[in-house]
């Protein structure tokens, strides 16, 4: 499932290059692992500079909801790349268990970008990879306040 959204700039300045990106800067996806239908719901929760939005997915139904927020995006810009510095820690997990995935979207020059696990608790693969940087553990509760 994607989604789709238009309108954010993200502007960021380098010794090298100067880059816009169109998109999200925190991302949190979730879903079920194994159950029976009628109980698949998944969702997807975007912050971007200006907008929080939300989409929920149940047995093919989506949903998509978008509040307006302003978001201080030269500060977490920051943040993320002090979340890039942090150690990874891997843990084995039972598998087919629901699984949870928050990603920050780190701005490169020339308009790349680069997924930072914050964590990454996946029932499909039996593992939990956990950023331990202390702006991580921030940026998840940042996730968790805004995609409830």
């Amino acid at each position: 499932m994607k989604v789709l959204a238009l309108g954010v700039l993200a502007l960021v300045s380098s010794h090298s290059a100067f880059a816009i990106y169109h998109g999200p800067l925190l991302l949190r996806e979730t879903y079920p692992g194994h159950v029976a239908p009628g109980f698949r719901l998944t969702t997807q929760c975007q912050v971007w500079a200006d907008k929080v939005v939300r989409t929920v997915v149940s047995e093919g139904v989506s949903v998509s909801q978008s509040t307006a927020a302003m978001v201080s995006t030269p500060t977490l810009l920051k943040v993320i790349d002090a979340a890039k510095a942090g150690q990874l820690k891997r843990e084995s997990a039972p598998v087919d268990g629901p699984g949870v995935v928050d990603v920050a979207i780190r701005i490169l020059p020339n308009d790349g970008i680069e997924k930072i696990i914050l964590l990454k608790a996946n029932g499909g693969d039996g593992e939990v990879v956990t950023n331990l940087a202390a702006e991580a553990k921030g940026l998840r509760l940042l996730l968790d306040r805004l995609c409830k």
